[in-house]
């Protein structure tokens, strides 16, 4: 009997020998490892761009320029070692320049006194308002305005004849002579009376040949030259014209002074001119 109970162990002994040397392992049972969680997150390892630990609760206040939980009574701020390099006021923060009327300066707003709200003054809506409000357009909506389309000579007259109904610019002494141009037929007549006006108000010449050419598109230096003669009677040369634009804030090219002009700058350059006090002369001393 011990000699079968011997045969037996031999034998077990060379079927697992035999079964390692062709490379058949049994299994072995591993040590359970400590189960981690996918949610888990490691504080302080995710950082936004101002250098707050969201995991930690902190977000950016632009208000308070610092990292802050908002559900924190005691507002905490980061200090020591969980503050990064990143520094905060190194960059503008978009939005973070709200003036007293709430305008968000960075986003190119500011407070209109006339529009009584938060504007951007080159917009067509801003500009159509404005018209609409100081009733210098006849048009009802932003659209029929037609703010980028190229404003023509007699439609740039209106605008200014109207201005001086409306007292947007100061009162102005003429005749009422009607000027005889050799393409007074070429004037629609809704705009023969401001042609006139502003011709014998001196705020237009005549060219060379006596000509209007109403449905011509305005250039930025008649433009100037007619805003500017409306503003003020006071003789100036070329280059002092130009220099009481720019005070008066007209953003302009002087090498491009033969571009036309659209419904919207022309409308916005009024407005500048007018509301523009010239603190000095710009005649030399």
């Amino acid at each position: 009997m011990k000699k079968i109970i011997v045969a037996i162990a031999i034998l077990f002994s060379f079927s697992a020998n035999l079964a390692t040397a062709q490379g058949i392992n049994e299994p072995v049972l591993a040590t359970p490892k400590k189960s981690v969680s996918t949610q888990e997150i490691i504080v302080g390892n995710d950082r936004d761009e101002y250098g707050c630990i969201g995991s930690a609760g902190y977000s950016w206040d632009a208000k308070k320029q610092e990292c802050v939980q908002t559900w924190n009574n005691e507002t905490a701020t980061i200090t020591g070692a969980i503050k990064t390099a990143i520094e905060p006021t190194s960059a503008p923060i978009f939005g973070g320049d709200i003036d007293t009327h709430g305008c968000i300066g960075s986003a190119g707003y500011s407070w209109d006194a006339v529009l009584n709200t938060c504007a951007r003054p080159w917009e067509a809506e801003t500009t159509f308002a404005w018209a609409e409000k100081m009733k210098i357009t006849t048009r009802l909506t932003v659209d029929t305005f037609e703010a980028e389309k190229n404003i023509t000579r007699e439609e740039a007259a209106a605008f200014i004849a109207r201005s001086f109904e409306m007292n947007i610019f100061p009162a102005r002494i003429t005749t009422l002579m009607e000027w005889q141009p050799i393409d007074k037929n070429q004037i629609a007549p809704e705009f023969v009376s401001s042609v006139n006006f502003v011709k014998n108000a001196n705020i237009i010449k005549a060219t060379a040949d006596n000509a209007f050419t109403p449905k011509s598109n305005l250039t930025t230096k008649d433009a100037i030259n007619m805003l500017i003669a409306s503003k003020t009677t006071e003789k100036m040369t070329g280059t002092e014209v130009f220099t009481f634009a720019k005070n008066a804030g007209l953003s302009f090219d002087e090498t491009k002074l033969d571009e036309v002009v659209s419904r919207r700058i022309f409308v916005m350059w009024l407005r500048q001119i007018a509301e523009y006090t010239p603190t000095t002369s710009v005649q030399p001393k």
